[in-house]
This record gives C-alpha cells, sequence and structure tokens, in this order.
C-alpha cells in the first residue's frame, strides 16, 4: 500500500511537472505571439505615417512650385511689356523727329518760293505737297502698323521660349530637390523602424 501512494506521489508530481512545463511554454509561445503582433502593427503604424509626411510634402512641394511658376510668368510678362513700351516710344520718337524735320524743311522751301515771286507756283506745289503728305501719312502709318506689329511678334515669341526654358529649369530643379528631401526621409524611416522595434518589444 505504502509503494503504491509513493508510486502514485511520483506520477503526480511528474504530471504537475510536465503541465507547468507545457503552460510555460504556451505562455512563452503567447508572449513571442502577442510581441510579434505589436510590432506589426507598429511598423504599419509607422509605415503609414511616413507615408503621410511624403504626401504632405508633396503637396507643399507642387503648391511651391505652382507660386514660383506664376511668379516667374508675371516677371516675364512685365518684362516683355516694358521692353514693347520702351521700343514703342522710342519709334515714336524718331517718327516725330523725322516729321519734324520734314515739315520745317517744306516751310523753308515755301518761304523761299514766296519770297522770289512765285507765289501762285508755291501754291500750287503746296497743295500737291499736302496731297502727297496726306497720302505719304497714310502709307507711313499702315507700314508703322505693320512693322510693329511685326516687332512685338517677335518680341513675344522669343519671351514665351524664354519663359518654357526658365520654367522647365525651375521644375526640373524642384523635382530633384523634392526627391532627394523624400529619399532622405525614407532612409531616415527606415533607419528609426528597426532601431525602436527591439526596445518597444522588451517594454
Amino acid at each position: 500500500m505504502r509503494l503504491a501512494r509513493a508510486r502514485f506521489l511520483r506520477l503526480r508530481a511528474a504530471a504537475v511537472a510536465l503541465q507547468a512545463a507545457w503552460r510555460g511554454a504556451a505562455a512563452r509561445a503567447a508572449q513571442r505571439r502577442r510581441r510579434d503582433a505589436a510590432v506589426r502593427l507598429q511598423a504599419a503604424w509607422r509605415a503609414r505615417a511616413v507615408r503621410r509626411r511624403y504626401a504632405r510634402l508633396r503637396a507643399a512641394v507642387v503648391a511651391a512650385q505652382a507660386r514660383v511658376r506664376a511668379r516667374a510668368a508675371r516677371r516675364a510678362f512685365c518684362a516683355v511689356r516694358r521692353a514693347a513700351v520702351t521700343l514703342q516710344a522710342a519709334w515714336r520718337g524718331a517718327a516725330v523727329r523725322r516729321d519734324a524735320r520734314a515739315a520745317a524743311a517744306a516751310a523753308a522751301s515755301i518761304q523761299a518760293a514766296w519770297r522770289s515771286g512765285r507765289a501762285r507756283a508755291a501754291a500750287r506745289q503746296l497743295r500737291r505737297a499736302a496731297r502727297e503728305a496726306a497720302a505719304a501719312v497714310c502709307v507711313q502709318a499702315a507700314w508703322r502698323g505693320w512693322r510693329e506689329r511685326t516687332r512685338f511678334a517677335r518680341v513675344r515669341r522669343a519671351a514665351v521660349v524664354l519663359q518654357a526654358a526658365a520654367r522647365a529649369r525651375a521644375a526640373r530643379a524642384r523635382f530633384m530637390r523634392a526627391r532627394a528631401r523624400a529619399r532622405r526621409l525614407t532612409r531616415a524611416a527606415g533607419h528609426m523602424s528597426p532601431a525602436r522595434q527591439p526596445h518597444e518589444g522588451n517594454a
């Protein structure tokens, strides 16, 4: 009877030890599973945060590009307009001076003819000169208008080409800066995630 009881006690102790070992292994496995799940959740959250930061950065870059392009376009347009106004003023001043010299020469000729006693011939010449001057003024006005439109078209085409080149260069530079910034953010996020995972798992 004593042997049987001792045997029973040994078997029960062994069973208790096995149960304790199994429960410890199960607890450790559950702990590992919880820790792995926590690590996966942290990684997913960090990736989502990085994506959000990148989206905000990209939106900010796009807005900055739009502002810079609008500012460059306004500056280029103002420069072209100032150049056109300057050209028009210079051309008009030269035309006025030429007309004034021509009028002075015509007046001097008329006065000389009148003083020499050829008043009637001078009057006829004056009428004919007036008609020719009116016709010349019409022709000159038409020619000046055509020349001015042609010159303005050339200036505008040159300004469009310069604007396109400036915008392309600015867009490439901004894109390179944005891409480098995004790469730095991605590398920083990648360095930060592995460094913090073990500490958070132990916690």
